[in-house]
């Protein structure tokens, strides 16, 4: 009887260890490491071309990695402390945020060169890419976000969010653009349909349309001012004649 239930609990452990092994995920580990630039910090793959560009901040310059054969195949000089950088598709190309010098530099992945430069706001960290809009979220140090278009590469907007903005994140289902505020602990949530280019009337700080009825000729900001105009006038002369 003895020898019964040992031998069941051996069993037993046998297909336990084998139900663990099932459930269990094996050959996970480190394959190569690949030396770059100093102080990485962003990264951005190109699935155009199967490349990865890392950003330097402390050489600036951007390390383009075939994932081919996992090595560095060009080294691209970019700008001052680069910093966050974003694939766009629709173009082949690379936006990488220069925070050093408030620039966005614009690298083609056909010739791993800058094509292009477009001035931002103060110390710009992150982007994001809209591929609904082919337009490029930058979050900038001063509490803003500059959107640029991928057409002609200049700023199409200036958006107000938190105090220092880092990382984004596009929302390609509702056309929303996600914004970490790292100083208040709060996100704000952009709508790409409202981020259209600065006319007459927007408010540049937020993207959006300002409204200015209460300053147009007439009109006036306070609420029931023509009101509070007469009241005060009756209470100076009901002062006037008790002063009698």
């Amino acid at each position: 009887m003895k020898y019964t239930i040992g031998k069941l609990l051996g069993v037993l452990s046998v297909l336990f260890f084998c139900l663990c092994a099932a459930n269990s995920v094996s050959a996970i580990g480190v394959v190569s490491t690949i030396t770059v630039g100093m102080n990485p910090e962003g990264i951005a793959y190109d699935s155009g071309k199967g490349e990865i560009f890392v950003p330097s901040m402390h050489n600036n310059t951007v390390s383009v990695i075939s994932d081919s054969i996992n090595t560095v195949v060009a080294t691209i000089p970019v700008g001052h402390a680069p910093r966050g950088l974003v694939y766009d598709s629709a173009k082949g190309e690379i936006f990488v945020c220069s925070s050093g010098d408030s620039k966005v530099y614009v690298i083609d992945d056909d010739t791993n060169q800058v094509v292009a430069n477009v001035t931002v706001g103060f110390y710009p960290s992150y982007a994001a890419y809209d591929s609904g809009k082919g337009w490029i979220f930058v979050s900038n140090g001063g509490g803003t976000v500059s959107v640029i278009s991928d057409t002609n590469n200049t700023i199409i907007a200036t958006i107000g969010v938190g105090i220092q903005p880092k990382t984004l994140a596009y929302d390609s289902a509702k056309g929303e653009i996600f914004v970490a505020n790292s100083y208040v602990n709060t996100v704000s949530v952009i709508s790409d349909s409202a981020s259209v280019p600065n006319q007459p009337g927007n408010n540049n700080n937020n993207g959006g349309q300002q409204n200015n009825n209460d300053n147009t000729p007439g009109n006036k900001s306070t609420p029931g001012f023509e009101l509070l105009v007469v009241i005060g006038a009756l209470a100076v002369v009901l002062y006037l004649r008790r002063k009698r």
